[in-house]
């Protein structure tokens, strides 16, 4: 358990919503960043060859995809993981179909917890902050526009709040890794434990309203 609780928190500090480059200065501060690099290209392969087995989505986000796709919501899928890994993740959980981009960070001006993945989302679905929300997709994050509504981000990593508050969209926190504290410190407006959470819902219908 002492164990487990260790490699979750060198998970959350130095890997979690962070770019390779980050990643790799992270975890081997003494390494030649290409040896770093090397390492951490080997850990996406066998990650992408586990996860055939291995993904699960967050509980009920089907629940919450059917609600997106009945409003008609536009959505992108924004991560700082590789393209490879994003597409392969997006796949496996069945909504390469629901995504009208996938916007990379490493592809951006800067990754998260920089704003510019979420700037550039919602340029691409030529939408306003003010009209858009944010959920965690397994670690992967979608980006909605919602007309004429409040804006809510959805997020489980505390990187990922920070650059969701960066880009101006109010966060709604899914506490699946990160301590509470960690993510209300990063501003998140409202923690939920999953998408079957009461909490959620009532915001949702508030948007219905």
């Amino acid at each position: 358990m002492v164990c487990q609780s260790m490699m979750n928190f060198s998970y959350i500090n130095n890997i979690a919503g962070r770019s390779d480059v980050e990643a790799a200065q992270n975890l081997f501060p003494n390494w030649p960043l290409e040896k770093g690099l090397q390492f951490l290209e080997d850990k996406e392969a066998k990650y992408r060859s586990l996860a055939k087995e291995r993904l699960e989505p967050v509980k009920s986000l089907a629940k919450v995809v059917q609600w997106v796709k009945d409003h008609g919501y536009k959505r992108a899928a924004v991560t700082n993981a590789l393209r490879i890994n994003s597409e392969l993740m997006i796949s496996l959980l069945g909504l390469t179909d629901f995504f009208q981009a996938v916007i990379v960070g490493g592809e951006c001006e800067k990754p998260k917890p920089a704003p510019f993945p979420y700037l550039k989302a919602l340029k691409e679905l030529q939408v306003c902050a003010k009209h858009t929300f944010i959920f965690e997709v397994n670690h992967y994050y979608s980006l909605l526009s919602c007309a004429n509504q409040c804006v809510l981000l959805f997020q489980d990593s505390a990187l990922d709040t920070r650059a969701g508050v960066a880009a101006g969209i109010p966060v709604v926190a899914v506490a699946t890794r990160n301590p509470e504290k960690s993510l209300l410190d990063a501003g998140a407006t409202l923690i939920i434990k999953d998408y079957e959470d009461p909490k959620l819902w009532s915001v949702l219908e508030e948007i219905d309203a």
